[in-house]
């Protein structure tokens, strides 16, 4: 198992932050986004077996507000983890346990 992380800026819209290869899986570790003005994400699960998206949570934050997720969330071959954010420049970190 190799851990992996993965910074970055999320653009206004969908946003697939880690697509899992067709034979492997992921466990997501962390998850933290932040911005200095107010914003909202909405953070989703497409599930590739059923072809489905399942939203994990949405929420709207007041300026300066983080969100830290250790909620560990099982990716298998195909899934990925998506955004949704409403403003430009929320930054965010991913830690992910990749096999």
């Amino acid at each position: 198992m190799a851990e992996v992380t993965i910074q970055g800026v999320l653009s206004v819209g969908s946003n697939d932050l880690y697509v899992v290869g067709p034979s492997t899986t992921a466990r997501v570790k962390y998850l933290k986004f932040y911005n200095p003005v107010a914003y909202s994400v909405t953070v989703s699960k497409y599930d590739f077996s059923l072809a489905s998206t399942i939203n994990l949570y949405d929420l709207t934050l007041d300026p300066g507000d983080s969100i830290s997720d250790d909620t560990q969330y099982l990716l298998q071959g195909r899934d990925k983890l998506s955004v949704t954010a409403t403003i430009a420049n929320t930054t965010y970190l991913l830690l992910l346990d990749v096999s």
